[in-house]
């Protein structure tokens, strides 16, 4: 895989009736899904390790060549659903 950082953000659903939404940020080295080929493999790979608990409403899984690239936010892949 010739990317170096991917980042994640999930949207759930909050269970207490003051918060509309609550949004979570996870940034990886690549290594953690080093067996991944695909963005549609880190996306699976990433659900399999997410808290039972958590109702996702949407998913933005990103991916990036370099730092340089994760700090300017020049993102090499997408994907959200």
């Amino acid at each position: 895989m010739k990317i170096k950082i991917i980042k994640a953000i999930i949207t759930i659903t909050p269970v207490e009736n003051y918060l509309k939404e609550v949004k979570k940020e996870f940034v990886f080295d690549s290594s953690y899904f080093e067996k991944c080929e695909t963005i549609e493999e880190i996306r699976d790979m990433f659900y399999e390790g997410l808290n039972d608990n958590y109702i996702v409403e949407y998913t933005e899984i990103y991916t990036y060549k370099t730092k340089k690239d994760y700090e300017k936010n020049k993102q090499y892949e997408y994907i959200g659903e």
